[in-house]
């Protein structure tokens, strides 16, 4: 409990600096093409966008995909098409290596960079840079972990609720519970698991049923929060109130459900800064130096209502960010 409590108050204050702070030092190529896979959910739209509006600082072109499920066969048909449009480079958002393993090695063969935006692969082999992977998700969840066992006061039943088909949160989400059973040993841990294709329809419903199948549990955690959107509202028609619930990599609903303290708190993935991220990676590679200082990612932080450290949404289709300067620190590494 002395662990979890200094770490939650350690991460309650929003940054104001991005994790990169080495110049490109080079003039940066205009006139590339590049392509990008969005996942689909909210979070990797945000971050996608981000990167296209990025991409037009530097003066590039982007095309981007977007498979209508993560099915492996989807992913493929897209990615097959990508490496037929021969770009200077790749990103992939949230899809490892393993969901097109022929296309990877494609883009390997024409020497194709490709770079991972909250994928689970290694920086190494088929793609030369991994941004916010498995470490990055793995932190924001044993952050949520700590809160939770915090607030429930080293006892009581968490459930999980997992999105489907992204190894990604498969992997957060394991940490979150190792990290609960580490400071919360007193703590039962229960699981259920939404399709992708139930969002936005019937997954707050599922929830709910769940949770009257499943009663006594004391927090809920929202392995991604747009499996949670229509939660509230689905659990009020049922008349039941919802245990402490938690989230991570929240949605701009999710941000303004913690901002009501509707979410007891969230642990939110900056989309925005992600996207420029890439593309100052990309800028390091068209001028032939290291993504190495791409590798950092910034510490987690806990949002929550109590903490006065939500920012406000600005518009319905683009992220808060917690550090508003993110733009002009880029640039300047630009040269812009």
């Amino acid at each position: 409990m002395a662990e979890a409590k200094a770490f939650v108050s350690a991460h309650i204050t929003n940054p104001t600096q991005i994790p990169v702070t080495t110049p490109v030092g080079k003039k940066i190529p205009t006139g590339k093409l590049v392509d990008i896979l969005n996942c689909g959910p909210a979070g990797c739209t945000y971050a996608t966008n981000a990167f296209k509006q990025a991409a037009a600082v530097l003066g590039w072109r982007v095309k981007e995909y977007t498979p209508a499920e993560p099915t492996p066969q989807l992913v493929q048909n897209d990615m097959t098409q990508i490496v037929n449009d021969h770009p200077a480079a790749v990103v992939v958002t949230a899809l490892p290596t393993i969901e097109y393993p022929h296309q990877a090695a494609a883009l390997k063969a024409a020497h194709i960079p490709l770079i991972e935006l909250y994928g689970t692969d290694p920086t190494s082999g088929t793609a030369p840079l991994e941004i916010d992977g498995v470490g990055f998700d793995d932190a924001l969840a044993q952050a949520l972990a700590d809160k939770t066992t915090v607030d429930l006061g080293g006892k009581g039943t968490v459930a999980d609720v997992i999105l489907s088909g992204y190894p990604i949160i498969a992997a957060y989400t394991a940490a979150y519970n190792a990290q609960l059973k580490k400071v919360c040993p007193a703590c039962k841990i229960i699981s259920t698991t939404i399709a992708p294709t139930s969002l936005g329809t019937t997954d707050g419903t599922d929830i709910v049923n769940f949770l009257r199948a499943n009663p006594g549990v004391n927090a809920l955690f929202l392995s991604y929060e747009q499996v949670g959107e229509d939660l509230a509202s689905a659990a009020k028609g049922a008349g039941i109130t919802l245990p402490k619930t938690y989230s991570e990599a929240p949605t701009i609903a999710g941000v303004q459900a913690a901002a009501a303290g509707v979410r007891t708190a969230t642990a939110p993935v900056d989309y925005n800064e992600n996207g420029w991220q890439v593309a100052d990676a990309l800028a390091r590679l068209f001028t032939g130096q290291s993504t190495a200082p791409d590798e950092n990612s910034g510490p987690p932080v806990i949002w929550a209502k109590e903490y006065h450290n939500i920012p406000a949404a600005t518009s319905s289709t683009v992220f808060p960010t917690d550090n508003p300067n993110y733009q002009a620190q880029f640039k300047k590494l630009w040269g812009k």
